[in-house]
């Protein structure tokens, strides 16, 4: 993989900033500066640093949070705050979530960029159990 697509893929910038990043000597592969943007890294071995602070690919992210009363469950909403002003990474991360509680529900629930797990988790086909007592 490119060494400019995986840092994009992160959304560590547009390809337009994490080439800059990369041209300006700001990111080093398994300690050595990397001043090529199309130098070719393994994700799966290779140690990729962004200002001397690793980073690491991931291709699906999970995030469970407890949802306070008052947002929805959305990942745009014109009217109500949603669930994603409460940690500022989720929409970096193409995250979504995982069905929905109301506006005014407390409680658990998944955010994911895995859309075949929310769509195995979410689908009527599927027949999961989704109210815990």
């Amino acid at each position: 993989m490119r060494l400019e697509k995986f840092l994009a893929n992160l959304k560590i910038g547009s390809k337009k900033e994490v080439k800059s990043l990369i041209r300006s000597g700001q990111v080093a592969v398994n300690n050595k500066i990397i001043t090529s943007d199309d130098f070719k890294i393994n994700p799966e071995n290779d140690r990729v640093f962004l200002k001397n602070e690793e980073v690491f690919y991931k291709k699906y992210y999970y995030f469970i949070m407890n949802k306070p009363a008052g947002y929805v469950c959305a990942n745009k909403d014109n009217l109500h705050k949603t669930v994603f002003v409460l940690d500022e990474r989720l929409p970096l991360y193409g995250c979504h979530t995982v069905g929905r509680l109301d506006k005014d529900t407390t409680g658990v629930f998944l955010l994911t960029n895995n859309g075949k797990l929310s769509h195995n988790l979410i689908s009527p086909k599927k027949e999961i159990e989704k109210n815990i007592s």
